[in-house]
């Protein structure tokens, strides 16, 4: 379909204190917008809901979206890694006790994939 404009138009405005309508909730306009949605973009509004999850948040997951070919995507990722990373430096600077081997990981997937697929270096 690709008439984008016309789903982002067709959903509600959302406001301070907007709520779901009894009949509807986050889902149902998640399916309602991939039903309107190609193929391809269905594929894609699914791996961005799958950063959602919290199983998900590992070195594999970052590893699979940082290297996919889908531009959106990889930068998303990239930004939240980034978020999620400075996030932790933050937390383990404030309190000690936080530096924990997780922390490491995290890094680590940051420098390998910073530098070689986003060719963007981010300091540590």
């Amino acid at each position: 379909m690709k008439n984008y404009e016309y789903i982002i138009a067709s959903l509600p405005a959302l406001s301070q204190d907007w709520k779901f309508p009894q009949d509807r909730n986050f889902s149902s306009y998640i399916e309602e917008i991939k039903a309107l949605a190609d193929g391809s973009d269905r594929k894609a509004i699914d791996a961005l809901l799958s950063g959602f999850k919290d199983k998900n948040l590992n070195e594999e997951f970052y590893g699979k979206m940082l290297s996919c070919k889908d531009k959106f995507l990889k930068e998303y990722f990239a930004f939240d890694l980034q978020v999620r990373n400075g996030k932790a430096r933050l937390s383990s600077q404030r309190r000690p006790s936080l530096r924990q081997p997780w922390r490491r990981q995290i890094c680590w997937a940051e420098r390998r994939h910073w530098t070689t697929s986003c060719g963007i270096r981010f300091p540590i």
